[in-house]
C-alpha cells in the first residue's frame, strides 16, 4: 500500500475480524480429528492452521496480519520437553517399582524442579517464536528480552508467590507483563505495561467477596475490570509520543456475550466451541481501540536487527 501521508491524524482506530465462526469450525473439527487420529503428534500443525487463519481475518486500518510459522519447529520443542520429562518418568516409575522411596522422592523433586526451571524458558521462547512470525501486512513484530533475565525475574516470582501463599501473585503476573511488553515491539512502536499488582489484587479480592454475594452476577463486573487493567494499562509509544488503549465494552455487553456463549456450550454439548471462541474473539478485539496518531511512514519501514547472541539454542522452545 503506498503512504501518501507521513502520519495519520489523530483518532480513534479498532481491529475488526473478518472471518466467519462455520469456517473457523470447519478448520477446527478437522485439525481435532487429525490430533486424535495421530495420537496428538499432529498438534503442532493443527496449532498453527487455526492461528493462521485468525490472523489473516484480523484487520487493522486495511491491512491483515500474517503469522509465518513453522510446525517442524513447534514439534522440535514439543520433542526436547517430552524426552525431559518422559526420562524423568521412566527412572520415577522405576524406582517406585522397586520400593527405593528415598530415589522416588527424589525423583518427584527433581521432575517438579525441572517444571520450575523449565517454565520460564517456555514462556520466553514462545513470546520471542510468535513475535519473530508475526507480520502485520509486511510489517514484523519482535522481540528483544533475555532469557536469563526473564528467567530471574520469573524464579523470584515464583518462590515469593510460594512463601506468601499465592498473595504475591498478583504482582508476579504484573512483573512477567512487564518484563514481556517493555522487550516487545512492531516497528517503530514501543510497548510498556503501567499497571500495579496492588490495583490486580483488589480486583481479585473483589471477585471473591462479591460473587457468592452475588450468586455470580459480580462475574461480568470482573471481566469487564480484568479486560480494563490489561488493555488500558498497556502503553505503546512511537517517537516519544503515547498511542493509548482503551476499552469500549460495556458490563451488559459483556453479560450478552457470556451468558449466550454459555447456553451454545450447554444445548450443543460443546460442538459450539469453535463459533463460542470466534465469537469472544472478535468482541475483545472490536471493543479495543487506539487513540492518537500513528506514523504509518516510519513503522512500515523499520525491522528488526538480527539477534545472534542466542548462544545455547536447547534452551529455546519455539512454542506458540
Amino acid at each position: 500500500m503506498e503512504i501518501t501521508s507521513e502520519k495519520t491524524p489523530s483518532l480513534k482506530t479498532s481491529f475488526q475480524f473478518q472471518g466467519k465462526g462455520s469456517t473457523y469450525a470447519l478448520l477446527f473439527f478437522k485439525n481435532a480429528l487429525l490430533v486424535f487420529v495421530t495420537l496428538g503428534i499432529y498438534y503442532p500443525w493443527a496449532r498453527i492452521d487455526l492461528l493462521k487463519y485468525l490472523y489473516k481475518k484480523t484487520e487493522f486500518q486495511g491491512q491483515f496480519f500474517q503469522l509465518k510459522a513453522n510446525a517442524k519447529d513447534i514439534f522440535t520443542s514439543y520433542l526436547k520437553l517430552f524426552g525431559i520429562f518422559f526420562s524423568l518418568s521412566i527412572f520415577t516409575l522405576f524406582f517406585k517399582a522397586s520400593n527405593n522411596n528415598i530415589a522416588w522422592t527424589l525423583c518427584i523433586c527433581l521432575l517438579y524442579t525441572c517444571l520450575l526451571i523449565l517454565l520460564p524458558f517456555v514462556i520466553h521462547g514462545a513470546v520471542r517464536y510468535r513475535a519473530l512470525h508475526s507480520y502485520w501486512g509486511s510489517t514484523p513484530f519482535h522481540y528483544e528480552g533475555i532469557r536469563m533475565n526473564f528467567f530471574r525475574i520469573f524464579t523470584k516470582g515464583f518462590l515469593i508467590t510460594l512463601l506468601t501463599f499465592g498473595i504475591y501473585g498478583s504482582w508476579f503476573q504484573v512483573e512477567i507483563r512487564r518484563y514481556l511488553l517493555r522487550h516487545l515491539k512492531f516497528g517503530d512502536i514501543a510497548f510498556d505495561f503501567t499497571g500495579k499488582g496492588e490495583e490486580l489484587f483488589w480486583i481479585q479480592i473483589k471477585m471473591r467477596l462479591f460473587f457468592i454475594l452475588t450468586a455470580g452476577v459480580y462475574s461480568f463486573w470482573y471481566f469487564k475490570n480484568l479486560f480494563e487493567f490489561y488493555v488500558e494499562n498497556t502503553k505503546a509509544y512511537q517517537n516519544n509520543e503515547e498511542i493509548q488503549l482503551k476499552v469500549t465494552a460495556s458490563v451488559a455487553g459483556i453479560a450478552k456475550l457470556y451468558v449466550s456463549n454459555f447456553l451454545l456450550i450447554v444445548c450443543t454439548f460443546g460442538l459450539a466451541f469453535p463459533w463460542v471462541y470466534t465469537r469472544t474473539f472478535s468482541f475483545i478485539l472490536e471493543h479495543i481501540t487506539l487513540q492518537g496518531a500513528i506514523n504509518l511512514s516510519t513503522l512500515k519501514n523499520t525491522f528488526p536487527k538480527e539477534n545472534k547472541t542466542r548462544k545455547n539454542k536447547f534452551l529455546d522452545f519455539d512454542i506458540i
